[in-house]
């Protein structure tokens, strides 16, 4: 019986040691986890309605499929996604779940690859890990079921990561072109995943021991990604006459190097909202307003580099700050959004809660890791080369959770061999040794490793853990639960809508903007005056923001901004109601009604009198006489600047001028009275 038990034993110790035996493991768990957070989406807003860069994917993907697609539109984003999007559509007819299946069945390969170069670089202990960690890591699962880019460009990371460690062990230059192929795809998917391109030159330097010889396979892998990326800008220079390699992407740069720039994903001032159209075509019209004359895609984003650049290089001090908070942002465990929030989605699946591991686990512990490895580096350079790249992404652009996703399989075996080195030295600790004097030698090596290994996931425990109050914004999901509600309010679901607008007010209870959607939806509702009242508390915490937000224009909304900007100015807060009177007019200007535009612009005058600004008011009085000579409000106005100035005589002519348009206009009775008629 024993020698059954013993030749069991066996039998399965060798199938364990099959490295292709784990792999295949860690894919179908992979997968049956994957599939099972895609099953419990149904009919949550996270599949329900597209937000963002989503929607634009889905509607390119569309049109490319109707052969209706303009390249100038995918010229703007990231082109690969659509055409991988357009391909599953063609063959599932248009089917987001065969997406989303398509993306874990991609995903599962991702983890199993992961797990095969932890076998690879440290043992099969650290691969089974490996494997296991990224199978229950919640963000990779998150974006099986979305649709954005990150599963895709994160399997073709992979794949060429598997490729070039291949590479090391065969000397095959084949291995070294088709890397460089996958590369390129991945560059298509995210423009920043080139950074991988340049950085492996470095890996094959150390690998083959000096540059000259490096060169050769790195030329390869160069040659692989030009073919691919080299179609798309051929096919840019075809289409707006313009060399770009990957795309325009007018803003990305920008964002993160200018004087409003924050280290996370904020919009520009001058970009009029999140949508694609908004925020690609409208910035670039905004810009071609800026600079009076038209603009191009690429010649938009060539300004907005320069100025980028432009700012580090005049403002070094906020240049540095900025680095230093990227740095920190990179590392922290909040995973920062620039579409659809991963928090979000966790409120909608208890599938994703349930999910283990986040990357305040995995960042410490891979930070061990590489300290733990600090002397055998140049074995690892090209697990090093991978979440390098990532950082460096987010320090040249800034912070975000789909652009760290690519140093996620480094980071992971660097995480998984921490607990495999502990248990090493423990048993080499409980060996016993003839010979006590290097036995106590060992030992005491293995303690002061240990306490270093101790200290630094202390230290590095702590820094990837604790938030700022920017970053603690970020998972507070307000935004979110307002972004759903104004989509399913634009397409007529006033019920979830009313849902999710309320649930963001929950988050926040001054919260401007979903008070301005709940007044918008309680008017197309014609329930007025909720809808004044909810418009009411809107520029009760935000005006004029709110003000600019579609969804707050409506009547009751801007009576209210108009009462408000009054009451500012009964209370002598001239400055303040000049701000309010100011978006009053931008609204009338807009919507076209002139006679609001014309009372706005007149009470803005009356402030910048009362500010002592008198020129100023004096212009404002004159523009409005201009344009409607009988305008009563105007010529007192104008007469009271004149007074301010000491013109009395002129004050006097004004009044008079009034009094004939009007006969009965008290306030000119009044004044002449008090200049003796």
């Amino acid at each position: 019986m024993g020698g059954k038990t013993s030749c069991y034993s066996r039998r399965v110790t060798r199938i364990l040691s099959e490295k292709w035996v784990i792999c295949l493991a860690v894919f179908f768990v992979a997968l049956a986890v994957r599939l099972g957070y895609v099953l419990s989406l149904r009919g949550t807003p996270v599949t329900d309605v597209l937000l963002i860069d989503s929607e634009t994917y889905d509607r390119l993907a569309r049109l490319i499929l109707a052969g209706k697609f303009h390249g100038e539109e995918v010229y703007a984003m990231n082109p690969l996604y659509p055409y991988f999007l357009g391909g599953v559509y063609a063959v599932s007819g248009a089917s987001r779940l065969a997406v989303f299946v398509v993306q874990a069945v991609l995903d599962a390969g991702s983890c199993a690859m992961i797990a095969w170069l932890g076998w690879t670089f440290f043992g099969r202990a650290t691969g089974m890990l490996a494997g296991l960690g990224a199978v229950l890591y919640g963000p990779l699962v998150f974006y099986c079921g979305a649709l954005l880019t990150p599963t895709l460009v994160l399997f073709l990371v992979v794949c060429a990561l598997v490729l070039l460690a291949r590479w090391r062990m065969l000397r095959a230059s084949r291995l070294c072109f088709w890397a460089g192929v996958f590369l390129g795809l991945a560059a298509l998917g995210r423009g920043s995943n080139a950074l991988l391109v340049v950085l492996s030159l470095g890996f094959f330097r150390i690998e083959t021991g000096g540059w000259r010889r490096g060169v050769k396979p790195w030329g390869l892998v160069l040659v692989g990604a030009v073919l691919v990326i080299g179609v798309m800008a051929l096919r840019d220079r075809m289409v707006e006459g313009h060399l770009v390699p990957v795309s325009a992407n007018v803003a990305a740069f920008y964002i993160g190097h200018n004087p409003e720039a924050t280290g996370l994903y904020q919009m520009p001032s001058f970009t009029s909202g999140a949508a694609f159209t908004e925020e690609v075509w409208g910035t670039r019209d905004a810009l071609a307003r800026k600079l009076g004359h038209p603009l191009t895609l690429a010649q938009a984003s060539s300004w907005l580099v320069h100025e980028g650049m432009s700012f580090a290089l005049d403002h070094p001090l906020a240049e540095a700050r900025l680095l230093a908070l990227k740095f920190y942002y990179f590392w922290n465990r909040t995973e920062a959004a620039t579409n659809l929030s991963y928090y979000f989605a966790r409120d909608f699946s208890a599938w994703l809660r349930a999910m283990p591991l986040h990357f305040g686990l995995i960042a410490p512990l891979g930070l061990v890791g590489i300290v733990l490895q600090r002397r055998r580096w140049r074995e690892h350079a090209l697990l090093h080369m991978c979440w390098l790249a990532g950082l460096l992404t987010a320090l040249v652009f800034f912070v975000s959770a789909e652009y760290r996703v690519p140093a996620i399989p480094a980071l992971f075996v660097f995480a998984a061999n921490v607990p495999v080195v502990l248990v090493g030295w423990m048993r080499v600790w409980l060996r016993r040794t003839d010979d006590e004097t290097a036995g106590n030698a060992l030992k005491g090596s293995i303690q002061r490793n240990v306490a270093v290994a101790l200290v630094c996931l202390l230290v590095f425990g702590v820094f990837c853990n604790v938030r700022n109050e920017r970053l603690r914004f970020q998972s507070l999901k307000r935004v979110d639960y307002l972004n759903f509600g104004v989509l399913y309010k634009d397409r007529g679901d006033l019920g979830r809508a009313e849902t999710m607008l309320t649930r963001s007010l929950a988050i926040d209870p001054s919260y401007g903007p979903a008070y301005a959607a709940l007044a918008d939806l309680k008017h197309k509702q014609g329930k007025e005056v909720e809808a004044a009242r909810y418009a009411r508390e809107a520029f009760r915490y935000q005006p004029v923001q709110a003000l600019s937000d579609s969804t707050a224009v409506n009547q009751a909304a801007i009576q209210t901004l108009i009462v408000r900007a009054g009451e500012l100015y009964q209370g002598r807060q001239y400055a303040e109601s000049l701000k309010l009177f100011d978006a009053v007019k931008a609204h009338a200007d807009k919507s076209g009604d002139t006679d609001m535009a014309r009372s706005a612009l007149n009470n803005m005058g009356l402030c910048q009198l009362q500010l002592g600004k008198l020129d100023s008011a004096e212009v404002v009085f004159q523009t409005i006489m201009a344009s409607d000579p009988t305008y009563v409000k105007a010529i007192n106005n104008l007469a009271k600047v004149r007074l301010a100035e000491g013109r009395k005589e002129e004050a006097r002519q004004l009044f008079r001028r009034v009094l004939e348009i009007d006969p009965q206009n008290r306030i000119a009775q009044t004044e002449l009275k008090k200049l003796g008629g």
